[in-house]
């Protein structure tokens, strides 16, 4: 048994750069799974760390049905009710150095049970955030990235304005919790907020028996959560970024698969003859699959202990992409440790068992061939020949029940089987498909090209499976862009409806709605749109409702998708609300259903007049009638108010009188910069996937890389012949390009029509499934010609050294042997 081991470790070595192809093949597989599992780790724990900032050890919230709780309600728990652990909260965004933070304000005096994963240092004596208004804490993390220590001063801009604060304590904390939190007392939150005499929520830490004495005691229009039902709801804000991960590193998983048992069957195909060498001088076909899977054992060890490292540091790369893009738009992502256990498990699953796995098919079958036939490649071809059609059928199978696990299921998972069901019909229908084009394409041309495109057709038992792997990676790379596309023409289009006005003014705190008054006086306005915003909390999570005033001429920035004639009459009139796609989804509402929302005077029932399409929030909107929003929640301010310009009125000069007359806290900007602004939130959201889409086109070039050289260079007795027989060098160069770009054409070819179908697999289902949002599907014809020309590519450069090599080879050398 040793010298057969020996025996294949010398057939490993012969061929030192096919060796190191297939280790780097492997490698890439591992890396990009290590990669995405440590991106996605870096979101989840994001997630956790959003958690203890929002709920700590709390059990129970005490929320509003606006944004803010009167202090009178604090006071009466712990007085009237007599709930001994609860602690008033006081949180709002800030920004340090042009980064968000969070700033949460606390009574240090009660804080003590509600605090998690904060260390020793956090229990030293807070008088001095009680006696200095000015004073904050952060953690060891926090202080890090702001280059602060403790003493020193930092600014903070918060409502509008600019303050001064010194940092009292740097916190050191257990697993990253509290990062990008800046802590300080209630009494300062609310100045620094302009939130004086109110709170943002009351944490309790409580039985069900007092959640119940304290159920009973809230006023009207506050309501009492289990702490959960909070984590659910911040759950559903990463998880755009947990999908788009998942779905790339599924996606790159298939590939690196394909790749691998590409890799693999042509090392079991190209040791054939030495595998019925061996069996003819007594080794047993046992004997013959253990030096098989021995061999792959050993490039499977060596691409993992190279991948593993890699995707580390690959992922810390992904991380700050994505900690990037969940920063601006969501949370702050802590320090990411690339070693992942759970990640660097899965890549070592993957770089070990998969060669393994992928090797065992072709070794069973190879060993139970009998040495003549083993020796004879017509056998081999004969036998590929006739299973392409039972893999065309196996194919069709795969792609009907694809269609049907699609049709039959609405979660992700159903539409992920889906998805692979189809990428494996695909690959199955490969090999009949080169037997079909290259039928067609060896009718005519000159001889030099017919030899070469029969000679593909001949050697299918190879040229199957590579033109298998190349298409499903271009057919990847072309479905992803074509999505991104897709959403991003949606997008677009969506914009240019939804921003109907010249100008735009913003405040996160409120603009009396006065104000609105006045600017719809000033020279060069035609008219005002006015908004205003409350998130709720509800037993589905948070939503939030949008009031708007809305006429005739803004309808076309709130499209509907689903609704009745009667839609926007029944809203313009205050009888209903307008759902957007993703709460629709999400609560699996439409038109004509009840919702029922938490107002100041108690739970109100609306109606759904219609659906309207949204992107502007991943969680959902309500949208209604600002009348019956201040009904509902007696607001007297506005978040938002759009000037639109008279027209041959300069916007500039017109801009600049509104800026002059700003409120403290409003940022005015014009429609282009926020069409600007919200592209630019759209690209850095699908950064990481145009990466993972770059990293899955690597993997395949590598993967067809070895599979093509081996091919070329398997053929050496025929090239051989061919030379023997007066082919020059040159044209058995341009035979053997020839022939790799004939399957580079065909495996380009084969792809687009699978990459349009993974596309709409994406844009149609999983985007719907996992969002709720309705796309519509583009063809991107540059990305449909930049798929056929990378699968040109990877086949002819894959394909240079062998024609360099071979053609360069005395033919006596060729034929020595035969």
């Amino acid at each position: 048994m040793r010298w057969l081991l020996l025996a294949g470790r010398r057939a490993l070595l012969r061929e030192p750069l096919q060796l190191l192809i297939a280790v780097a093949g492997i490698a890439l597989g591992v890396a990009v799974v290590v990669a995405v599992d440590v991106a996605n780790r870096a979101a989840r724990d994001a997630l956790d760390d959003a958690v203890t900032r929002v709920a700590g050890a709390a059990t129970y919230q005490v929320v509003p049905a606006g944004d803010d709780l009167p202090e009178s309600v604090y006071r009466r728990l712990r007085v009237r009710v007599g709930v001994a652990r609860a602690m008033p909260v006081v949180s709002g965004d800030v920004t340090v150095a042009g980064r968000r933070y969070r700033l949460l304000g606390i009574d240090p005096l009660v804080a003590g049970p509600f605090r998690t994963g904060v260390g020793a240092e956090a229990d030293a004596p807070l008088a001095p955030m009680l006696v200095h208004g000015d004073r904050i804490a952060v953690t060891t993390a926090t202080a890090r990235a702001l280059g602060v220590a403790r003493g020193d001063v930092l600014w903070l801009d918060a409502a509008g304005g600019r303050h001064r604060v010194r940092v009292e304590r740097v916190l050191a904390t257990v697993g990253g919790r509290l990062d990008g939190v800046i802590l300080t007392d209630i009494a300062a939150a609310q100045e620094l907020l302009d939130r004086v005499g109110r709170l943002s929520r009351i944490d309790l830490i409580a039985d069900a028996a007092t959640a119940a004495r304290v159920r009973g005691a809230l006023p009207p229009g506050v309501r009492l959560f289990p702490a959960g039902q909070r984590r659910a709801g911040l759950a559903g804000m990463t998880r755009a970024f947990h999908v788009n991960l998942r779905a790339m590193s599924l996606l790159a998983l298939a590939v690196g698969l394909f790749l691998v048992l590409n890799t693999m069957s042509f090392l079991v195909v190209r040791r054939r003859g030495m595998l019925a060498t061996l069996r003819a001088v007594g080794a047993t076909r046992g004997q013959v699959v253990v030096q098989v899977l021995a061999d792959a054992a050993r490039l499977a060890a060596a691409g993992t202990l190279l991948g593993l490292p890699l995707g580390a540091g690959l992922g810390v790369g992904l991380s700050g992409l994505v900690a990037t893009t969940v920063d601006r738009l969501y949370l702050s992502i802590p320090t990411v440790d690339p070693w992942q256990p759970t990640a660097l498990v899965a890549g070592a699953l993957l770089g070990l068992a998969g060669p393994l796995a992928a090797a065992l098919p072709a070794a069973l079958e190879a060993a139970g061939v009998t040495p003549r036939a083993g020796l004879a490649r017509a056998h081999l071809e004969a036998r590929a020949w006739r299973s392409a059609s039972r893999m065309a059928a196996a194919g069709v199978l795969a792609g009907v029940a694809g269609t049907v696990v699609i049709l039959r299921t609405s979660g992700l998972i159903g539409g992920f089987a889906g998805l692979f069901a189809v990428i494996l019909g695909s690959a199955l229908l490969a090999p009949a498909w080169v037997r079909l084009a290259a039928r067609v394409g060896g009718v005519a041309g000159p001889l030099g090209w017919r030899l070469a495109v029969r000679g593909a057709s001949a050697s299918l038992s190879r040229t199957g499976v590579a033109v298998a792997a190349l298409s499903v990676a271009v057919a990847t790379v072309i479905g992803v862009a074509t999505m991104i596309g897709s959403f991003r023409t949606s997008v677009v289009d969506w914009l240019d409806a939804s921003l109907r006005s010249d100008l735009y003014i913003d405040a996160d705190a409120g603009v009396p709605a006065r104000f609105a008054e006045r600017v719809k006086v000033m020279p060069g306005v035609a008219r005002v749109t006015r908004g205003a915003r409350r998130r709720l909390a509800v037993a589905d999570g948070e939503i939030t409702v949008r009031g708007v005033s809305v006429t005739a001429a803004d309808r076309r920035a709130y499209p509907v998708v689903r609704g009745g004639p009667d839609t926007w009459r029944a809203f313009s009139e205050g009888r209903a609300v307008l759902l957007s796609e993703p709460l629709a989804a999400r609560l699996g509402r439409g038109p004509g259903d009840a919702l029922t929302l938490p107002s100041l005077d108690g739970p109100e029932t609306v109606k759904v007049a219609g659906v309207y399409r949204d992107y502007a929030n991943v969680r959902g909107t309500v949208l209604m009638r600002l009348g019956l929003f201040r009904r509902f929640w007696g607001v007297a301010r506005l978040d938002g108010i759009g000037v639109v310009a008279a027209p041959g009125t300069d916007v500039a000069a017109l801009a600049a009188r509104v800026r002059a007359r700003l409120p403290a806290g409003a940022t005015l900007v014009d429609n282009a910069t926020v069409r600007r602004r919200s592209l630019a939130v759209f690209d850095q959201t699908f950064r990481v996937t145009r990466v993972l889409q770059l990293l899955a086109a690597v993997v395949a070039f590598v993967g067809v890389l070895g599979a093509l050289m081996a091919l070329q260079l398997e053929r050496v007795r025929e090239f051989a012949v061919l030379r023997a027989l007066g082919l020059t060098r040159r044209g058995l160069a341009g035979q053997v390009l020839a022939q790799s770009g004939f399957l580079g054409v065909a495996a380009g070819i084969w792809a687009v029509p699978l990459g349009l179908v993974l596309a709409w697999l994406l844009v149609a289902v999983i985007n719907r499934r996992a969002f709720g949002w309705g796309l519509v599907l583009e063809l991107q014809p540059a990305a449909l010609a930049q798929g056929v020309a990378l699968a040109v590519a990877a086949a002819v450069l894959a394909a240079a050294w062998p024609a360099w090599r071979l053609a360069r080879q005395i033919p006596a050398a060729g034929l020595r042997g035969d």
